[in-house]
């Protein structure tokens, strides 16, 4: 599901923490109960993966999107390169980091 997440509250439950995530849209908020997807939502256009199986909707994967198309970049008018503006999040979880780390240098090294 392509959704636009306006909100995320993290909430402590009664063995870990969980997060309510609003998205634009739904009267009704979605949970995420994983750290790593609870932690890494921030406001933004998401591709979530739900669970509608249980009592609650639950995300069970997230991935940030860069445009409304989806996985697919944007459309540019016009030849050549052109200046984008990227928001990071880091969560400084020791594992998310190196993740992070390992994500950004397979990156650099296509870019070169």
């Amino acid at each position: 599901m392509l959704a636009t997440v306006v909100k995320v509250e993290e909430k402590a439950g009664q063995k870990a923490p969980f997060w309510v995530v609003h998205v634009e849209g739904e009267e009704k908020p979605i949970y995420a109960f994983d750290p790593k997807v609870g932690r890494a939502l921030v406001p933004g256009l998401w591709e979530l993966d739900i669970d509608t199986s249980g009592r609650f909707p639950k995300v069970k994967a997230a991935r940030p999107v860069a445009s409304v198309n989806g996985s697919e970049p944007a459309q540019a008018e016009g030849e050549g390169e052109r200046a984008v503006t990227v928001h990071l999040v880091v969560s400084f979880d020791p594992q998310a980091l190196a993740e992070f780390i390992g994500l950004l240098a397979e990156v650099l090294k296509t870019r070169s």
